[in-house]
Order: structure tokens, then sequence, then C-alpha cells
């Protein structure tokens, strides 16, 4: 599984240390949507559209986002099984545009969360 993310966002940065530390059969890659591999090996996905929200491709090679991705990915280490709750009928809808907000305003939300990893790495300043 390869998951794309923000990677001048503390609280994303902060979710995928978590996630490699329990990713013991390495399962799952990560590639930062700012780095040159993202732009180089990955010219079929928009940096604006992964900045809206999280996108990966799944073990079959499908692209998934947003929950989504987040459901698959820490299923695919064992961990936060509970998660698939967010996928079911009803709960999803809610999930879904709680997820959204939260991608739109990561920045503000790090800013408040993690104000010291904000100020050494100066990444919150940005809407």
């Amino acid at each position: 599984m390869i998951v794309f993310y923000d990677g001048n966002c503390p609280l994303c940065r902060k979710e995928m240390d978590a996630l490699k530390r329990v990713d013991h059969a390495d399962k799952v890659e990560l590639v930062d949507i700012h780095s040159n591999r993202f732009q180089c090996e990955f010219t079929e996905i928009s940096k604006q559209d992964a900045m809206e929200k999280l996108h990966a491709y799944n073990e079959s090679g499908e692209l998934i986002f947003g929950l989504d991705v987040t459901v698959a990915v820490w299923k695919a280490v064992g961990k936060h099984r509970w998660l698939s709750l967010l996928r079911l009928p009803g709960i999803r809808w809610v999930a879904d545009k709680a997820y959204l907000f939260f991608a739109a305003h990561r920045m503000k939300i790090s800013k408040i969360l993690m104000p010291s990893q904000c100020n050494i790495q100066g990444n919150c300043n940005r809407d």
C-alpha cells in the first residue's frame, strides 16, 4: 500500500510516524506529496487533489481516498480496527464530512493541538 500524505502538516506527520512504528511487515510505503519522488513518479495524482484529501494505492493498485485510506492503512498493519465503524452506512456520511473539514483545516488544527511542533517546523502558518 502506498500512502500519499502532507509532510508539511505536523498532525499528518505524527500519524504517519505512528503508523510506521507499528508496520513491522513493511506493508505501507509513505510518500510525502511535497517530495521530488511524488512529483516525478506519481504524475497521475494532482498535488492539489492530494492536498485536499488523503490518497493511497491499496494492495490491489486501486486509488482510494480520505477515510477509506485511514481505515485501510490501519487495517493493513493490524491496528485500530474500530476505524472500520466509520465506513458503516449512516456513520460514513458524517465521518466523511468531518474528515473533509479536518483536511481543509489541518494546519490550523495542528497549530492549536501542537503549537510547539508548529513553531519548530514553521509549517502551520498556511491554511
